[in-house]
């Protein structure tokens, strides 16, 4: 949650529910597989990481229907 207002200006949200949409979004993409989300390691890392998912290359060079079978899973 701390993270969200980075998130919102990364996205370029405004608004009073940019936040939840910013939430919304990140939601959908790990839910999706086009984020991959690593917890914290015991290093003393305060944050975990997220990268490219799997899924990732049928959004950016798939048909639309590879694009409608993520998104309806």
């Amino acid at each position: 949650d701390e993270q969200l207002p980075e998130a919102v200006k990364e996205l370029g949200l405004s608004g009073p529910d940019a936040e939840a949409e910013a939430s919304e979004a990140w939601r959908v993409a790990v839910d999706t597989g086009l984020v991959e989300v690593s917890d914290p390691e015991e290093d003393g890392e305060e944050y975990g990481s997220a990268a490219p998912g799997e899924d990732l290359a049928q959004l950016t060079s798939g048909s639309p229907q590879d694009a409608l079978g993520l998104w309806l899973g």
